[in-house]
This record gives structure tokens, C-alpha cells and sequence, in this order.
């Protein structure tokens, strides 16, 4: 460390690793929570009765539904059954439409 143009001490890589090892942990409850909110929308999603097939990804609340659908009404009802369960602070729809069948 220089100030003022004067070495006044040393970092060694002992000194960082140790201040790395007692920093505070980062809180795994929102991965937690994620996990458990993305069954909950996956068990929801199954309940729609439509012929989608989607991967719900939730972080911090927020689900991304990944997937295909085969209509508009479908794509509707997936993303209606993952707004309103709670704990969902919002929903990114990355849906696909699957073509339709013999095209």
C-alpha cells in the first residue's frame, strides 16, 4: 500500500484469502424459497389441463417460463397459473408456439 507516495504496508494473498474466509455468507433462502415456489408453479401449471410443456425457472420470485404451448389460450392459461400463486413477484413469458400439426 502506498500514500503519499511512501510504502506504509503490504496485502499479501493471505491477508485477502483471509478476509474472504470470514466474510458473512450470502443468505440461501431465496435460492431455497425459488426452489419451493418453482414446484408449487410447476404442480399449478400441470392443473391448466393444457398440452404445454414448459420449464419454470424462478429467481427472487420472478418466474421465467421456458417452453411450448400449443395456442394462445394455452400460453394464457400457464402464465395465469403462475401469476397468481403467491410468493410470484412477476412472470417472464419466453414461450414458444409448437406449429400446428401436419404443417
Amino acid at each position: 500500500m502506498v500514500r503519499n507516495g511512501h510504502l506504509v504496508g503490504v496485502v499479501s494473498r493471505a491477508d485477502i484469502l483471509r478476509a474472504l474466509a470470514t466474510r458473512d455468507a450470502p443468505e440461501a433462502t431465496s435460492s431455497t424459497d425459488d426452489r419451493a415456489l418453482r414446484e408449487k408453479v410447476i404442480a399449478e401449471i400441470d392443473q391448466t389441463g393444457t398440452n404445454a410443456h414448459v420449464n419454470p425457472i424462478v429467481e427472487n420470485g420472478v418466474v421465467h417460463l421456458w417452453g411450448v404451448v400449443d395456442s394462445d389460450s394455452d400460453r394464457r392459461a400457464v402464465c395465469l397459473a403462475a401469476e397468481r400463486m403467491p410468493g410470484v413477484k412477476a412472470v417472464e413469458d419466453h414461450l414458444g408456439r409448437r406449429p400446428p400439426y401436419g404443417a
